[in-house]
């Protein structure tokens, strides 16, 4: 049986007070293509997290802009974790990071609640086979809030190259 996340509302106020907010884009049985910009704006954003569904992150849109136009104008990379440094990845399991400056940076647009008790913060649900070294983020439920609280934040597309650590990655992009 699925359950909500206990914190549910609090977690939902952290993200709204950076102007963003999530999706549902769990596919219904039977349904084959993702959801729409279209369709995410009319069914609106989730208002609670249910283990074994999947959330997309999109800024809360301003009065008249549709939610497409407000994804594609956020200019940004995207939401991230950041850490100062590898002690405070305890209680988290990932892989992926890059390190911008001088951070341990996980850049994700998309949210899972696992059966497991835990959150996975992704940038794509795609087999890792597909795609290697695709940034994922593992946070058991009790510690989803504090986590969040502590290293949630936007990062620019020009914050984020800019200050990329990795010089064959650089190399690859520009």
């Amino acid at each position: 049986m699925d359950k909500i996340f206990p914190q549910s509302k609090e977690l939902k106020q952290l993200i709204e007070s950076h102007e963003w907010d999530l999706y549902d884009s769990t596919m219904p049985e039977g349904r084959i293509k993702p959801f729409t910009w279209e369709e995410f704006q009319e069914r609106g954003p989730a208002k609670e997290f249910v283990t074994g569904n999947n959330y997309l992150f999109a800024p809360i849109p301003k009065q008249g802009v549709s939610l497409r136009n407000s994804y594609i104008n956020a200019g940004c990379m995207g939401l991230c974790f950041q850490l100062d440094n590898i002690e405070q990845h305890i209680d988290m399991d990932g892989e992926g990071a890059h390190i911008v400056n001088g951070k341990i940076t996980y850049v994700f647009s998309r949210l899972g609640v696992e059966h497991y008790e835990r959150m996975a913060a992704v940038s794509l649900f795609t087999p890792p086979s597909a795609m290697p070294n695709t940034p994922i983020l593992i946070i058991p439920f009790r510690y989803v809030l504090e986590k969040f609280q502590k290293h949630f934040r936007i990062i620019s597309t020009e914050e984020y190259y800019g200050g990329l650590e990795h010089p064959d990655f650089k190399a690859r992009i520009n």
